[in-house]
């Protein structure tokens, strides 16, 4: 009898231990399901914020398309005081924020237009070498960024770099001998350090085909390089405002109050009217974000459309 007294409570005790344990255990994987289930749901959440942030500046290209064609429609000119320039920085929209911007790329130095039938266009060089000196930067720099495109292994004096300069680097690469696929080429371009791309980016762009300057939208270091006297950015002014201008009616009516520094550029590189156009989309919804940069043609009978487009990148 004395023994059945002393092992009654130690299966007791067991017994408890048991239910204890698979208590525990049975909390435990409810915890765990409960936290996996929880993620689940997060996840499956920000994916779908995701999508739609995705799709809102997707609408935002499709709208950026349509008031660039009915801005065709109502001018044939182009100029920061019209209603593709001026749209609001920010939009709501279902479940959070829209932002987005235009920007006229004619409005900068087409990087491409310095190659003509795979031949460097003297006058464009001359015209990069003062838009880099209007920046207070190295003129010479123009020479590298020709020999980056150009077909030839003839390195330019007196600040050029082709293959030989190039393959002597630490990691050795070849210059493109084609046009700029991106502004974020220049990056690669012998003497481009980040200061200098900082500098120069903005003011230069990689459009395919024959894309004139828009006088009405073009940056004033750009038009001070067109002129006779090219004057230091200070004076310039770099944060001037380009919506103020009178817009030119003409490329005539600015030939006829300007004197073309030499050699000059040919008239027919400059316009009133812009073709290329960036949009710059990003969309905010919960905790997702999605950010588009778009090139947009627009065809002479306003039908635009994009010919390069990019998420979550620059170029």
């Amino acid at each position: 009898m004395l023994t059945m007294s002393v092992v009654e409570p130690r299966q007791r005790g067991v017994a408890l231990l048991t239910v204890l344990l698979v208590v525990f255990l049975a909390s435990t994987a409810a915890v765990g399901l409960a936290s996996l289930q929880a993620l689940s749901v997060r996840r499956q959440t920000l994916f779908l914020h995701q999508q739609q942030a995705r799709y809102y500046v997707l609408g935002a290209e499709a709208w950026a398309a349509r008031i660039l064609a009915r801005d065709r429609a109502d001018n044939a000119t182009d100029s920061p005081d019209e209603d593709w320039a001026i749209i609001p920085p920010a939009l709501p929209v279902e479940g959070g924020m829209l932002h987005g911007r235009i920007q006229d790329l004619q409005g900068r130095f087409n990087l491409n237009s310095l190659l003509v039938e795979d031949a460097v266009d003297p006058a464009q060089l001359a015209y990069l070498r003062r838009i880099l000196e209007a920046l207070e930067l190295n003129p010479t720099l123009a020479d590298a960024i020709a020999d980056w495109l150009d077909p030839d292994q003839e390195t330019r004096f007196p600040g050029g770099a082709e293959d030989s300069e190039y393959v002597a680097a630490e990691v050795p690469y070849l210059a493109a001998n084609r046009p700029f696929a991106s502004v974020s080429e220049l990056r690669l371009v012998r003497g481009v350090d980040a200061e200098v791309y900082r500098r120069l980016a903005p003011l230069v762009s990689a459009l395919p085909g024959e894309a004139g300057l828009n006088l009405n939208t073009a940056a004033a270091p750009l038009l001070a390089a067109l002129v006779v006297e090219v004057l230091p950015l200070s004076l310039v002014g770099e944060g001037e405002d380009l919506a103020e201008r009178e817009p030119l009616p003409s490329v005539d009516q600015f030939l006829a109050t300007a004197t073309l520094a030499e050699p000059p550029v040919d008239p027919a590189r400059l316009a009133v009217a812009s073709r290329y156009f960036l949009l710059s989309a990003e969309a905010e919804v919960g905790s997702a974000r999605a950010t588009l940069k778009s090139v947009l043609e627009r065809a002479d009978n306003g039908a635009t459309h994009a010919v390069r487009r990019s998420f979550g990148a620059d170029w």
